[in-house]
């Protein structure tokens, strides 16, 4: 599972991490996503919208780590999206606001 980023509140980045921002300002960094959310949130980083779409038949194993790091990078006022096969619930220490099921998948939004 990767960490993308889209309009970050911030734009500073560390010269040595491989970025690619476009005209607009979204901005997509590909890494292992707890490192990322480590390093997000140390630098006091937080986002309007997080997507998250691990790979079907992880979330399980995923969602204790998710739990801890997710809530720090969603801005007050942000949103989480979490697609998940459609059997999976996925339960975050986030205020759920809806979860609809299309096809095999599961869309799952959270807010702060």
């Amino acid at each position: 599972m990767r960490l993308r980023r889209v309009r970050p509140r911030r734009l500073q980045g560390d010269p040595g991490q491989p970025r690619e921002a476009s005209p607009d300002g979204r901005l997509v960094l590909q890494k292992d996503v707890f490192q990322a959310l480590r390093e997000e949130r140390g630098a006091g980083r937080a986002y309007d919208l997080v997507l998250a779409d691990p790979p079907y038949g992880t979330w399980s194993e995923l969602q204790p780590r998710l739990a801890e790091a997710l809530p720090a990078t969603l801005a007050p006022d942000g949103l989480l999206v979490v697609e998940t096969s459609a059997r999976v619930e996925p339960e975050l220490p986030l205020t759920l606001v809806t979860s609809r099921r299309y096809g095999s998948a599961r869309i799952t939004l959270f807010s702060r």
